[in-house]
């Protein structure tokens, strides 16, 4: 994996990564939030309704106390059993004096009632004879379902809906939309609303009652303040994630920058330009094992110019450079995009790996750069006349005379100390074998 794609990697991870996984924390708690806040609205609402329940029950605890239980026809016709008069002065009691409804109970049997079956919070007083015998038990309502459940959706906003068992007694929403209703904090789509469902049992219903009061809050608004909460957070976090991309582009941009620049250093020659003796040797190495994977030649030419330490010292080292650089001008030059020329030393040797050619190439690659070198007129800093320098090569290639990248160096190296004995400025072909040389 390269530089750029470590890059790339790291990015993700310590920037991506984690901000997909607040986003996903953040909108899930955006949810969580706004569902909370509607079920606290619902049953703050819902309490509400129940203290509308316990204030008609308080209300047919005074109705029971003040009117019912100390009428004295109504409680001297019970003493006497006598249940028609009683039942009659029952019904004068609802409809004179805001009554819903009156029940008598005796031994878990209804024997008196009068008024709307529909009632409901009704208040219970025990009924006496003169001597303390139990006549029965009054129960007195003040209120009907309708009237209770329009009142809580008047108070509330909530609709209500009371049931007895299975049967209902009253609703404010369609009932034919209903089928069932849930359990409690469960949904239920009415009317194409979406509503929250919470309830309570009365345990102290009329006696043959199991009454059951559901509230249904609606919950429309909550998804629209979930998508719109969650829309904000999500531009909040795509513009810390395009600054984050901004930054991190700024930062790689000049981290690879900086990573090429360290890396073409450790491979470059200061000097030159050229490759140095590191990216020289893995080269060599790298093209020598192509050769022998595919069967191809390769060819070398080792290169030093004569009598550069004696032309240091007469012109310096300043001039020095600027010869070395013009040389590795004319290798560069003169060398194709596959070719590897380098400066493998430090000193005045040159050096140019030619993947692909044989001993014959390699050698006609040599003799054009000796001679573009023989043609260099370099411009003295001093300002005396132009300055010339000539080169001695040796080349050889793998195959023939070579096997392995230290024998075709050694055979190159012979070939170039052959030149210089023959008289320098010239191109010699490697023998076999190699003269012992350097490796």
């Amino acid at each position: 994996m390269n530089f750029r794609n470590r890059l790339a990697l790291f990015f993700v991870l310590v920037v991506v990564v984690p901000m997909l996984a607040v986003a996903f924390m953040l909108f899930r708690l955006i949810g969580q939030s706004e569902n909370g806040k509607s079920d606290a609205a619902i049953a703050a609402q819902h309490d509400v309704a129940q203290r509308l329940f316990g204030e008609q029950r308080a209300r047919a605890n005074r109705a029971i106390r003040d009117v019912v239980a100390d009428d004295r026809v109504l409680r001297s016709s019970i003493a006497d059993g006598e249940l028609r008069r009683a039942a009659k002065r029952a019904r004068q009691l609802v409809k004179f004096h805001g009554i819903e409804r009156i029940l008598l109970v005796r031994d878990r049997r209804a024997i008196l009632q009068a008024g709307d079956k529909t009632a409901l919070a009704p208040a219970v007083r025990r009924v006496e004879s003169s001597t303390g015998r139990s006549l029965g038990r009054l129960e007195v309502s003040v209120i009907d379902a309708g009237a209770y459940a329009r009142r809580v959706r008047q108070i509330t906003g909530l609709h209500a809906v009371v049931r007895n068992g299975r049967a209902s007694l009253a609703s404010t929403v369609p009932l034919a939309a209903m089928r069932e209703l849930p359990a409690d904090g469960d949904e239920i789509a009415v009317g194409g609303r979406t509503y929250r469902v919470v309830s309570f049992n009365d345990p102290s219903a009329f006696t043959g009652q199991r009454l059951r009061v559901s509230t249904l809050g609606t919950i429309e608004g909550t998804g629209e303040r979930i998508r719109n909460g969650r829309l904000t957070a999500g531009l909040i976090l795509l513009g810390f994630f395009l600054i984050a991309i901004a930054c991190a582009v700024l930062v790689s941009k000049e981290n690879v920058q900086l990573h090429e620049t360290v890396v073409l250093a450790s491979v470059t020659d200061e000097r030159t330009g050229l490759a140095n003796s590191r990216a020289f040797r893995e080269a060599l190495t790298d093209e020598i094992e192509r050769s022998k994977r595919y069967g191809t030649a390769v060819g070398l030419v080792l290169m030093d110019l004569d009598g550069f330490g004696r032309f240091n010292k007469i012109y310096g080292q300043q001039q020095g450079n600027v010869v070395l650089r013009e040389v590795a001008r004319v290798l560069r030059e003169t060398s194709r995009e596959v070719d590897h020329p380098a400066r493998p030393n430090i000193g005045d040797e040159f050096a140019i790996i030619v993947p692909g050619t044989d001993l014959e190439g390699t050698f006609n690659l040599a003799e054009r750069v000796r001679e573009r070198i023989d043609a260099l007129r370099i411009t003295s800093l001093d300002g005396q006349p132009e300055i010339t320098v000539t080169t001695s090569c040796g080349v050889a290639a793998v195959p023939p005379v070579a096997a392995d990248e230290r024998m075709l160096f050694a055979a190159a190296d012979g070939a170039l100390r052959e030149a210089k004995r023959a008289g320098k400025n010239r191109t010699m072909r490697a023998r076999w074998p190699p003269d012992e040389g350097r490796a």
